[in-house]
């Protein structure tokens, strides 16, 4: 299973791909320098819902796998437990689909709860803060590393001189 900031730089290097590809089409396509900034703008915006998304599920896979973890360790973690120490932790929960596949157990009913409690949580939620400040600058370190090789690569440097040579 990879880490989640493998995940996560997969992701950008997808996203890099696509815009690559897009600003591409755009040359082409494009007859005008207004069109094209149109069509760079958008192809920039999608660029960022794309990195955004994979940051979203890096986090989501990380706090899943410490829970996955201390569940393994014993605690009685389900899907309604994972949800409300992730909302804790992130102000917002993740998918109801991926709690259930990690935490679910087949045959248990709303009425066998859990009896883990908000305090028995306390120092797993702390640790989940730690690790979610290491993995965002992982993050924003491996983001910043693509966007530099991006624009050091001969693909790009021919792109850009290609933008520039059809609009001066």
């Amino acid at each position: 299973m990879q880490e989640p900031i493998d995940n996560f730089k997969e992701a950008v290097s997808l996203a890099y791909q696509k815009y690559q590809a897009e600003l591409e089409h755009a040359l082409c396509d494009c007859d005008t320098e207004e069109e094209f900034k149109n069509r760079s703008r958008i192809a920039a915006k999608r660029r960022g819902s794309e990195i955004v998304a994979g940051k979203k599920n890096a986090i989501k896979e990380m706090l899943i796998a410490l829970l996955v973890r201390c569940k393994c360790d014993g605690l009685d973690i389900t899907p309604t437990v994972a949800k409300y120490s992730i909302k804790r932790v992130l102000g917002r929960s993740v998918g109801a689909r991926s709690l259930q596949q990690s935490f679910g157990t087949p045959g248990r009913t709303a009425s066998d709860k859990s009896r883990v409690r908000e305090n028995d949580l306390a120092e797993i939620e702390k640790e989940m803060k730690t690790e979610l400040i290491c993995l965002n600058q992982n993050m924003d370190k491996s983001l910043m590393q693509a966007n530099d090789q991006w624009r050091n690569t001969e693909k790009a440097a021919r792109l850009i001189e290609k933008i520039r040579s059809n609009f001066p």
